[in-house]
């Protein structure tokens, strides 16, 4: 039985006025990257894959460190596309973002659709399975990540984003949800 953990990045240092594909890790987001790490200890992963985002590939490093493997890059992995969308208050930004999972066919913010989103990360994820053989692990965003598992096991998608934590790992084994680390 293969299994996939899903693990969204942990929480950054924002910068207002810089894109967010570009925030690295703030000094909890460190620490709580080596809190998870340690508790996905026991996956024995044979893949460790990452967005290439500053956050996702240093909260990588930090799983790659403990379990002593490699990060292996995949653009594919990278977070709902929005370069061209500058800072917003909370508020605005989730309403955004749930026009993204309402209209999943449409551009509603950003530069991508959730289509677009869904059909490069399950291309990354297929690939990343059919390769390996054994466990993977995909560090990836909590937008990308939540529009691939709701579609994937059939959850409304918006109160799934609202309580991902950063970082948080979905184990997924067969195509179900097996656990939720946080």
């Amino acid at each position: 039985m293969k299994t996939i953990v899903l693990i969204r990045h942990a929480a950054p240092t924002v910068v207002e006025d810089a894109a967010s594909n570009g925030w690295v890790l703030s000094d909890g987001g460190r620490k709580a990257a080596m809190a998870l790490a340690s508790r996905l200890l026991g996956f024995g992963f044979a893949e460790l894959l990452s967005s290439p985002e500053p956050k996702a590939m240093q909260t990588a490093q930090i799983l790659a460190d403990r379990i002593g493997s490699q990060t292996h890059i995949d653009v594919r992995l990278r977070e709902h596309d929005r370069r061209s969308v500058g800072f917003l208050e909370r508020e605005i930004f989730e309403a955004r973002i749930a026009s993204i999972f309402d209209r999943p066919e449409e551009v509603t913010y950003g530069d991508e659709s959730a289509d677009a989103v869904h059909v490069r990360f399950s291309a990354a994820i297929d690939d990343a399975m059919s390769r390996s053989s054994g466990s993977v692990a995909a560090v990836t965003h909590g937008t990308a990540m939540t529009i691939y598992v709701s579609r994937l096991v059939g959850i409304v998608p918006m109160p799934f984003w609202t309580k991902l934590a950063m970082p948080a790992a979905i184990v997924i084994k067969d195509g179900v949800v097996a656990d939720v680390v946080q």
